[in-house]
């Protein structure tokens, strides 16, 4: 694509970003203060003090039936799909941990400005999300609870993840990734099946890191 195609950027629109940096700051300070820096899972074996990379991958097949019943729920709820699942996904993290305050990572696709929808690129920022399980709610208020901040966490989703680590200054630990420690992402395909082996439909991405390598469940 030509270069000359982008938009330029003048000293006011670098101001306004940076404004919009600082208002995300700010954000996140306040909505990760006091969060706890390490989901704690029940492992089968110490956590090291340094992370490794080794990993490994663990496929379940959610059936079309229960993918549509949660499907159903969140309409009634009036939540999206993946609201429902980030919900449930953060209940199995309660479940295994004991933590009623679970953070969970989900990457988002920085193409808002429509400049960069053609650009060949990894163009994906980690945005944390931060799931209040207190109190034994209901799955109509945790999906509520939910919906909350979800909307609010991606208004300020284009903050760059390390900018936002640097912003909120947590406790670093080089056993584990600062901020979250799990991750969901749910991808949508079309009917062709386009999706990774042929996948047609919906596709669950959900990662719990131990030492830094990575248990996926898909």
């Amino acid at each position: 694509r030509d270069l000359h195609s982008f938009p330029t950027r003048r000293s006011s629109d670098l101001r306004a970003a940076a404004r919009g940096f600082a208002r995300s700051g700010e954000f996140w300070r306040s909505t990760l203060a006091g969060a706890p820096p390490l989901l704690d899972l029940p492992l089968d074996h110490p956590r090291p003090p340094t992370g490794a990379i080794g990993g490994a991958r663990l496929e379940l097949v959610i059936e079309r039936a229960l993918v549509e019943r949660i499907s159903k729920l969140a309409r009634e709820r009036g939540v999206t799909l993946f609201m429902a699942m980030l919900s449930i996904w953060q209940v199995l993290m309660w479940r295994l941990s004991g933590q009623e305050d679970v953070i969970v990572g989900t990457p988002v696709g920085n193409r808002e400005n429509s400049a960069f929808e053609d650009i060949v690129g990894f163009l994906v920022n980690n945005v944390p999300l931060r799931g209040d399980l207190s109190g034994a709610p209901s799955f109509a208020e945790l999906f509520a609870r939910t919906s909350k901040s979800v909307l609010a966490a991606f208004e300020h989703a284009n903050m760059p993840f390390e900018a936002l680590v640097e912003a909120v200054n947590p406790d670093r630990s080089a056993a584990h990734a600062p901020i979250f420690q799990t991750a969901l992402a749910l991808m949508t395909y079309p009917v062709d099946g386009r999706g990774p082996g042929g996948t047609k439909g919906v596709y669950v991405d959900a990662g719990v890191a131990v030492d830094r390598s990575e248990e996926h469940t898909s």
